[in-house]
């Protein structure tokens, strides 16, 4: 019979309620990151790494959309209450799709109207909805109705 070792969470994990991310999952944050700033950043608050205190339990999207505000240095928030209008989750090797799932509902659940969730190895985007069925992109463009907010497939992961 072979032994399984369990192995602990990590701090990262148990903090965030999600896996470590890896090498391409930080490759797509970044690029995602750098298209919406220079292309919305005059237009909305683009966030990343927001811990948001949600009614059944906090989450930490990768990206999150909100209204613009005035830089505000001198007060900060550790866990936003505000709903994004767009959140963003890039699924992680260790990652199962049940728990991002659930994650989405969980965001809807909390007036986040629209979720995208990135799948890296199979270079598509599915769009989860608040009143709609889930769509899934893997060429061209994908945008959010709502914010206006658009990104090329060949944009994030290249041609």
């Amino acid at each position: 019979m072979e032994a399984v070792i369990e192995v602990a969470p990590s701090e990262y994990e148990l903090e965030r309620g999600k896996p470590v991310p890896s090498r391409n999952h930080g490759k797509i944050q970044a690029r995602l990151s750098q298209v919406l700033l220079n292309r919305y950043g005059t237009q909305y608050d683009i966030v990343s790494e927001v811990t948001l205190a949600l009614p059944e339990k906090d989450a930490t999207p990768d990206l999150a959309i909100y209204p613009k505000r005035p830089d505000d240095w001198q007060h900060d928030e550790v866990k936003v209450t505000e709903a994004p209008l767009l959140v963003m989750e890039i699924l992680s090797p260790a990652q199962r799709l049940s728990e991002l799932e659930e994650r989405v509902q969980q965001y809807h659940r909390a007036g986040v109207q629209v979720v995208w969730v990135i799948f890296p190895s199979l270079r598509m985007i599915a769009i989860y909805s608040a009143k709609e069925r889930p769509i899934v992109v893997a060429s061209g463009e994908v945008k959010d109705e709502q914010t206006g907010v658009h990104i090329t497939i060949e944009e994030l992961f290249g041609a």
